[in-house]
């Protein structure tokens, strides 16, 4: 049996999975679209505090050191204020972001990087934030 937590962690994992795969289209021009980005979420309680994990890697698989990141978080919910958060190394390739998910709901989280080289990654994941409230 899991415990009402860890079941919201896999169902949002699970979400973000499927969602990173059919994320909208960012308004900038992603200027480095071979390489690849990752995300991991350390919590899903919704007014706690999580971890956003992002890696990035070159089309080769090799990490990417060196990089800028900021994310923007929007719930789709009308009226709602954006969580701006700046991410900082944490080694390998991987940046952490600490992050509060403000409510329930629809997410979308634009992801700029500036890389090493001067081009900047833009992209946008569509996540799906449950609250733990209403999970049976």
């Amino acid at each position: 049996m899991f415990r009402p937590r860890t079941l919201g962690m896999l169902i949002l994992t699970a979400l973000i999975a499927v969602a990173s795969g059919c994320s909208r289209g960012p308004a900038a021009k992603d200027e480095a679209p071979e390489i690849t980005l990752d995300l991991r979420v350390s919590s899903t309680e919704v007014g706690g505090k999580a971890m956003l994990a992002f890696s990035l890697a070159d089309a080769q698989g090799e990490p990417v050191e060196g990089a800028k990141l900021t994310v923007t978080g929007q719930a789709e919910t009308e009226g709602t204020e954006p969580v701006i958060r700046q991410g900082y190394a944490q080694g390998a390739g991987v940046y952490l972001v600490p992050f509060t998910w403000t409510e329930g709901g629809n997410w979308a989280l634009d992801i700029t990087a500036e890389l090493p080289d001067g081009r900047t990654l833009r992209r946008t994941i569509k996540v799906r934030v449950l609250s733990l409230e209403k999970v049976p």
